[in-house]
């Protein structure tokens, strides 16, 4: 290839294909015994008689400072309510990339549980316990 010559955005080109060949990704051997992220369960044996979030019961505040204090108490899943806080690359770390999902999918459940079922219809297209949390702050703060 000359200078000036342009790469194909064909991935069947020949240059693509040589491109594509020389770049391999690994899973990393420490995620099959050790990884990163380990799965954990809400603790949520403090809850006691703290209300569910409710719009009309203008709760939010207490209610979400209940939420963060109980998985932070759960081995630090509040940090799944951190827009900072992401899934390890399912490539480098497909264990650790599963337990973080498997941790994100009890949080939201959790989420969820604490709320009473008006509050469903405004989190049904969200995809993670960060989106719900960030979704229902808008809701509840922003009215």
């Amino acid at each position: 290839m000359a200078f000036g010559d342009s790469v194909s955005d064909d991935p069947a080109s020949p240059a693509a294909s040589t491109l594509a060949s020389s770049v391999s990704i690994t899973a990393l051997s420490s995620d099959v015994s050790h990884p990163s992220v380990s799965i954990q369960g809400v603790k949520e044996t403090s809850w006691g008689t703290a209300a569910l979030l409710d719009k009309t019961s203008n709760n939010y505040a207490a209610w979400s400072r209940h939420v963060v204090r109980i998985l932070r108490l759960s081995s630090g899943l509040d940090l799944y309510l951190d827009k900072s806080f992401s899934a390890p690359d399912s490539r480098l770390e497909p264990r650790a990339n599963r337990n973080w999902n498997i941790n994100d999918a009890a949080v939201q459940a959790f989420l969820l549980m604490k709320c009473t079922p008006s509050e469903h219809p405004f989190v049904e297209n969200c995809v993670s316990s960060r989106d719900i949390w960030s979704t229902l702050q808008k809701c509840h703060v922003h009215q």
